[in-house]
């Protein structure tokens, strides 16, 4: 419960307002510090080091809180709402609620609440729910979100389909058109207990989904329509004993597709996503087999199939598409001793594709393909004196891909961790792991990705693609977390990780992939009633591959003076700092908040040995975003605050393919650059009850 005194809480008041995802992602990292990337690996036994920065609250006794209140956007930007609705200019109504009551009757529990977010825009959700505690529940929710892609995109067709060209040169006029979609999804849920420790549950939801997407089709962008709807149901069946818990479920899903395929000048060029459906039954329990070893296992098998005709042309049918899947887990985790935990798990999935092979008009046939993975996965850690403790693992798995080029893969894995003991005021963990996978030998009459003439061009053969051998391959990582406590009130941490990957056996296409990631924080509360954080990262990946090209490179040899190299570096680098402060106890608070964010692709590219291009930026990477957020709270009363906030946000992006929605080339499209110098105002107020 909450008290109208303020006191010194790692639980930050929730936080409703609905701003730019920029600052969305601001407030995360504030919560979660050294998290600004998730790492490649990490188990749910080693915790790397978390610290959440103390923040004064007012916290007081109410249940139940309106919010109301109207913001200003500055500009028609539309990246600057991509998920929020708020991407144009003008005026907008907003506002959230939170409405609890509670009943105690005969020692039990009734409950009812009913919350809203967001609510006078499209990106909004609301929840009704209730029940009595011990018995019953229910839920009915319906959450929306608008996502716009582009802001002006300008196309050489009308937005018909059959879509007919109204523009054969660079003259005008073109249509132009916004790129997005909304989303709206519906559902309820119940859920009832039994006095024999049944629980029944119960969940049915649609989601609908319109909008336009854009679409490159022989050098051309064209916008096509999505109309879809996904229907789905849920049912479980829940068991619970004193020994062992046991749940039994059936999912069912579909999907209708009410696009019609793409046409350019009447001519099918593209069929959209056919309606299909999914089912599943599974069976999922753990069993405890003593007091310290505890077993789990899941069986699922499910059926999809798709029967819709591809394209609308006569000569087009269906593809009777069917996949069946068969998943099995079972584990085994056990406290062996006080300080000894040992851990095994074994999974297996088949996918069975029971697709008939298909031949378009066009003479192109499809594949249906099956795939098998198996995977062990044993790891023990023991605890040694002051919280330090060491990790060992190995993990296997094995990929069998029937009349594939490479039907098998096997991958092994053994990994080393160590918690370091508690040191006065320092703490931290290392991790260590290598994997080699090792493919099978190459199979000339197997499946090729890749054969044939046409599209325009020569494809790779089938005895070409053993040249592109990436099943083999090396990795090595590594991980370290360190965290220095600062007093009683600061703390500063660093997270450093390093991985490599080689393909020994490639003699074109992926080389070698670096990277490395590097992130540091740190946070202080020197007073009651102010702390801060810093925080900041760095992420670099670096890509070799080599290719060619040439009249006899589609069997395999390349002439040198076709053979090319890329060295590809990617560079991300991410600063911030967040304050909070109450400036008057009890009466006045200020939140101040900025990130700046840049990224950056560079290449290094050469033919036959001779350098290309140099070193060169890649302008469709080259992004730099600076956010910069205040906001304000008056507690006017116990029940009332007045609330007032402002945004700033400058986005960058050098991108060629981009434009102004100016003319666009003959027959191409020509999309708006998502360049801006947006914000918003907000005023609202707050009332709890």
């Amino acid at each position: 419960m909450k008290s109208s005194k303020p006191v010194e809480t790692a639980t930050p008041h929730r936080k409703r307002w609905a701003g730019s995802p920029s600052m969305l992602v601001a407030s995360l990292l504030l919560s979660a510090p050294g998290t600004i990337w998730a790492a490649p690996f990490d188990d749910a036994d080693e915790d790397p080091y978390e610290f959440t920065p103390l923040v004064t609250q007012r916290v007081n006794q109410f249940t139940s809180e309106v919010e109301l209140g109207m913001r200003y956007i500055t500009d028609d930007a539309f990246k600057f709402g991509e998920y929020n609705s708020q991407n144009h200019q003008g005026w907008q109504v907003d506002g959230n609620f939170d409405i609890e009551q509670r009943d105690f009757e005969d020692g039990t529990a009734k409950y009812l609440r009913a919350e809203g977010n967001s609510i006078g825009t499209k990106s909004r959700d609301v929840t009704l729910e209730g029940g009595q505690q011990g018995d019953h529940k229910f839920r009915l929710y319906f959450d929306g979100i608008e996502k716009q892609t582009h802001g002006q995109f300008l196309q050489p067709y009308d937005n018909s389909n059959p879509y007919e060209q109204v523009s054969t040169g660079v003259t005008p006029p073109f249509s132009t058109e916004e790129v997005k979609v909304n989303r709206e999804k519906i559902g309820l849920l119940f859920s009832k207990k039994t006095p024999s420790r049944w629980t029944f549950t119960a969940e049915a939801n649609q989601e609908e989904k319109e909008g336009t997407r854009d679409y490159a089709n022989f050098r051309t962008l064209y916008l096509y329509p999505i109309e879809y709807t996904t229907s789905t149901v849920n049912l479980a069946a829940d068991y619970a004993a004193k020994d062992y818990q046991l749940q039994l479920g059936y999912e069912f899903s579909k999907f209708e597709n009410a696009s019609a395929d793409v046409k350019l000048n009447g001519s099918s060029l593209i069929a959209q996503e056919p309606e299909n459906r999914f089912q599943q039954v599974h069976v999922n329990g753990n069993y405890r087999l003593t007091d310290r070893t505890r077993a789990t296992g899941f069986v699922a098998y499910s059926v999809g199939d798709q029967d819709e005709t591809i394209l609308t042309d006569a000569s087009n049918t269906s593809t009777d598409a069917k996949v069946k899947s068969v998943i099995a887990r079972v584990g085994v985790s056990s406290r062996v001793t006080n300080k000894l935990t040992l851990n095994a798990k074994y999974s297996y999935q088949d996918k069975d594709n029971q697709t008939p092979e298909y031949v378009n008009t066009s003479s192109r046939t499809s594949q249906a393909f099956d795939t098998t993975w198996k995977t062990l996965a044993v790891n023990g850690y023991y605890r040694l004196p002051k919280g330090s403790k060491i990790g060992l693992g190995y993990e296997r798995e094995d990929i069998d891909r029937p009349d594939q080029n490479r039907e098998e893969t096997n991958e092994d894995t053994i990994w080393a961790s160590y918690k370091l003991p508690m040191m006065d005021r320092l703490s931290g963990s290392i991790k260590l792991s290598r994997s080699e996978r090792d493919g099978s030998a190459y199979d000339p009459d197997g499946i090729s990705l890749a054969v044939g003439v046409g599209g325009g061009g020569t494809r790779i053969s089938a005895a070409g693609t053993q040249n592109y051998h990436d099943a083999d391959r090396d990795r090595t990582k590594a991980q370290v977390n360190l965290q220095y406590q600062l007093g009683t009130t600061g703390h500063i941490g660093v997270m450093l990780q390093k991985w490599n990957d080689e393909f020994p056996e490639a003699v074109y296409g992926l080389q070698e992939v670096d990277g490395e990631m590097f992130t540091i924080d740190f946070g202080a509360s020197p007073m009651r009633t102010l702390s801060y954080s810093l925080y900041a990262g760095v992420q670099n990946f670096n890509y070799d591959q080599k290719g060619g090209a040439g009249a006899s490179f589609p069997t395999g040899s390349v002439v040198a003076a076709s053979e090319w190299t890329t060295d590809t570096q990617s560079d991300a680098f991410l600063a911030g700092i967040n304050v909070n402060w109450e400036v008057i106890p009890n009466t006045l608070a200020l939140k101040f908040g900025y990130r700046y964010t840049d990224t950056e692709d560079i290449y290094e590219q050469t033919n036959g040995g001779v350098a290309s291009t140099g070193t060169d930026a890649l302008p469709d990477t080259d992004t730099t975003i600076h956010t910069v957020e205040l906001q304000g709270e008056y507690f006017y009363s116990k029940q009332t605050t007045l609330i007032a906030r402002a945004v700033y946000e400058d986005y960058e992006n050098n991108n060629w393919s981009y434009g102004d929605t100016a003319t666009p080339a003959v027959n191409n499209a020509e999309i708006e650059n998502p360049y801006h110098n947006a914000g918003l105002i907000e005023f609202g107020i707050r009332y709890q009850f």
